[in-house]
């Protein structure tokens, strides 16, 4: 469950518990050209850390950090009232951009952040991935 009612006018840094997330993904079928496309409520547990410093919304996952990178990825904060904090950015792999948003409302401490990837690994074409978080 998460928390409401908490003002958030002031936090710079958000920790974010995964609440639900979404899944679209292509399904290819054997020795067919043809997909499928998936859809699945996932219950997820990538947690996130976010951090503003000036126009920039510093984002990391658990799972980041897991791996053994501890550089956040770097989004462009497009609002930051004392309502909320949304942010966009571009990230870029070795196959891959993915498009990433984040939105959290700061007085109820729920969040969004999505993501839609320009290719998936088979077949080749896009992906999209959505989870709600709590974040305090």
């Amino acid at each position: 469950m998460y928390t409401t009612g908490i003002d958030r006018k002031n936090n710079i840094q958000f920790s974010c518990s995964p609440l639900v997330g979404t899944t679209l993904f292509p399904e290819t079928r054997p020795g067919d050209e043809q997909f499928d496309v998936e859809a699945s409520a996932v219950r997820d547990t990538t947690s996130i850390a976010l951090e503003v410093e000036g126009e920039t919304l510093k984002f990391l996952t658990n799972t980041s950090v897991e791996t053994g990178s501890m550089e956040p990825a770097k989004f462009q904060i497009i609002e930051n009232t004392d309502k909320r904090l949304t942010a966009l950015g571009l990230t870029e792999g070795t196959t891959d951009r993915t498009i990433n948003a984040v939105v959290v409302d700061k007085k109820t401490g729920l969040g969004v952040w999505s993501k839609t990837s320009t290719t998936s690994l088979i077949p080749d074409v896009p992906n999209s991935q959505a989870y709600y978080y709590s974040c305090n």
